[in-house]
């Protein structure tokens, strides 16, 4: 079924120039439909645009780092452009380090500003949240969902983005899935320049007729946590 899709005359993306945002909702468009047809329930499509966000975010980080490094060798000397890059060439070996990345430099590249919570959950230390008003987010801008898949979430595919960044940079999961929350529950944000993470708790996830944030909950592997705890000992700081 197609959906109705508005657009608007361009979209600026952080770094790289201008890119047809018609353009963009017709692709998303067609990648959305073109899924639907090989699947029979909105769980399997959302599952579907998720392993094409992950192929995406795969490729994602040294993108980010390429379209850093260029704008930084355009505008300093030598020894600036070290300085400046190196945040982005560093691989990170902290998981607090790498949901900050996404949180701030990945965010500003997809969508010019960086998410505006990072949360981690009350009941499992392996589960953390990143969560930004919908409006901010072009997955669902331009894609109206017909009443019969109410439940449908195409932010599976921003899911599937960040999942493919985690899986990059070393930091297994066991799934990344992408929620609505009523902009009415808040929550502590973890502060992006504190050490450690506060302890939060559980927002419901719902979906609603009103304006929605969307929350990813990003569920660690065990073996990424085990490699968090020997990071944390004395002998390793």
């Amino acid at each position: 079924r197609r959906r109705n899709m508005s657009s608007s005359s361009s979209m600026v993306f952080p770094k790289h120039g201008m890119v047809s945002m018609s353009s963009f909702a017709y692709l998303f468009s067609e990648l959305v439909q073109y899924s639907q047809s090989k699947v029979s329930n909105t769980g399997d499509l959302e599952r579907r645009l998720e392993e094409v966000g992950r192929c995406v975010g795969g490729s994602l980080v040294e993108l980010v780092q390429s379209s850093s490094s260029s704008s930084a060798s355009s505008t300093y000397d030598a020894k600036q452009v070290t300085k400046l890059a190196s945040p982005y060439l560093t691989r990170h070996t902290r998981l607090l380090d790498v949901l900050r990345y996404i949180y701030t430099t990945v965010w500003k590249y997809l969508f010019g500003k960086q998410a505006q919570d990072l949360q981690q959950s009350n009941d499992a230390d392996d589960e953390y949240m990143i969560s930004d008003d919908e409006v901010y987010l072009w997955m669902g801008r331009y894609v109206s969902v017909p009443k019969d898949m109410g439940t449908f979430n195409c932010h599976a595919f921003l899911a599937g983005v960040v999942r493919g960044v985690l899986d990059e940079a070393g930091f297994d999961t066991v799934r990344v899935t992408a929620h609505f929350v009523p902009l009415k529950d808040t929550a502590k944000a973890v502060d992006a320049s504190s050490d450690i993470p506060a302890s939060l708790e559980n927002t419901s996830v719902q979906q609603g007729p009103s304006r929605n944030k969307v929350t990813l909950l990003i569920k660690f592997s065990p073996r990424v946590m085990e490699r968090e705890r020997m990071l944390s000992t004395p002998e390793n700081n």
